[in-house]
């Protein structure tokens, strides 16, 4: 499968969209923010948005780059860090917590901890960023 840059590109504007808006909703109170469920359940889809555009990108890369096939979302960041498309050992393993916490979201939505959700606002959303940057750097060195 050809490596679709449009398509990485797209998933990559998605992130930073949605991080933007995270931000913001990190920046209100823990108790302010748990009171609200404009900003719990808003907070929930924005947050599904950006692990599936870093699972995407994931996918797509393996699929095109790769012989490896993971056996979930939260494997294909352990492959990313095998091929060298990402470097950090805890970055792989922060976006593989984030990829079974949107699985959470997705399936166990009643049992979603919101206090959980706005440590994540407060103290991972660089996760994401450090991913795009890593995935930059990759492709920067393969288009060189």
């Amino acid at each position: 499968m050809p490596l679709d840059l449009r398509f990485i590109e797209d998933s990559l504007a998605a992130l930073e969209e949605n991080l933007r808006f995270l931000l913001e909703l990190g920046a209100i109170s823990e108790d302010e923010f748990k009171a609200s469920k404009q900003s719990t359940y808003s907070s929930a889809y924005a947050l599904m948005i950006c692990i599936e555009s870093v699972s995407g990108i994931a996918s797509h890369l393996l699929a095109a780059k790769s012989k490896s096939t993971p056996t979930g979302m939260a494997h294909s960041f352990q492959l990313l860090l095998q091929e060298g498309v990402i470097k950090s050992p805890t970055l792989a393993e922060e976006l593989a917590k984030m990829s079974r916490f949107r699985n959470l979201i997705v399936h166990r939505y009643w049992k979603v901890d919101y206090g959980q959700v706005h440590e994540i606002l407060r103290n991972h959303l660089q996760d994401f960023r450090d991913f795009a940057a890593e995935i930059q750097e990759y492709l920067d060195k393969i288009h060189e």
